[in-house]
């Protein structure tokens, strides 16, 4: 199960790092803009669903950011 949630993870990193590949450049901000919210944002969103469900499955020792759940009860 772990080593699957890695793999879901790192394709879903390698799709970010394309679609951040092609995005439009120039004068002109609205067309990145635009490529952001429909392109980038939903892939992000994929990994952050794919980052979620390791967060779950990794042990606490090896995980090297804090867990959600500890973010919600930092004082």
């Amino acid at each position: 199960m772990l080593s699957e949630a890695i793999e879901r993870f790192i394709s879903k990193l390698h799709k970010l790092d394309q679609a951040r590949q092609h995005v439009p450049e120039g004068e002109e901000h609205l067309p990145a803009a635009k490529y952001f919210r429909e392109v980038v944002l939903p892939v992000m969103q994929e990994l952050r669903i794919a980052g979620d469900e390791l967060e779950v499955v990794c042990a606490d020792e090896i995980w090297p950011f804090p867990k959600y759940r500890d973010l919600l009860h930092v004082s």
